[in-house]
């Protein structure tokens, strides 16, 4: 059962400081601004996006070419993260969160048409406290389903 309790200085200044690279990574990732999102993960940082169709590996290596690569699929997103469960490490060097995402989004189908639709999951993310500030240094993606005029919606949700 938790236990509410008051929060240190310290851990509050934390908290903040995750939620702020969050919302850095949910302006940059609808912005496609793949760069900015450097100052949201370690380099090395693992995901694993396969739930949805997509890859694993590094942020660095593998993650951001592949973004770059694929999500120009999408004609419009919005992403939404909200319900952040922030855990802090005992220690203060480092952190878990589980937010839960909404993405509405557009894609061109094969007959021409822009069809809108919402994918729905949750991220866990851990991170790591560096001398830059708060990076996500593990990120995996939990799938829910997908909602709306998806047009792709025989294929395996992701699978663009």
């Amino acid at each position: 059962m938790a236990v509410d309790r008051e929060y240190t200085a310290a851990e509050v200044a934390s908290r903040l400081a995750i939620e702020q690279v969050i919302a850095r990574y949910v302006h940059a990732i609808d912005d496609r601004d793949y760069d900015t999102l450097d100052d949201v993960f370690t380099p090395d940082a693992k995901f694993d996006l396969s739930a949805a169709g997509g890859i694993s590996g590094s942020w660095a290596a593998d993650i951001k070419p592949w973004y770059a690569e694929n999500l120009g699929v999408f004609e419009n997103y919005f992403h939404t993260f909200m319900n952040i469960r922030v855990t802090l490490d005992e220690d203060g060097a480092g952190a878990s969160t589980k937010s839960k995402v909404i993405n509405p989004c557009g894609i061109r189908g094969e007959d021409g048409e822009l069809h809108h639709f919402e994918i729905v999951g949750s991220y866990d993310d851990r991170w790591r406290k560096t001398t830059d500030g708060w990076r996500i240094s593990e990120r995996t993606w939990n799938h829910g389903w997908i909602w709306g005029d998806y047009p792709q919606a025989g294929l395996p949700a992701g699978d663009f």
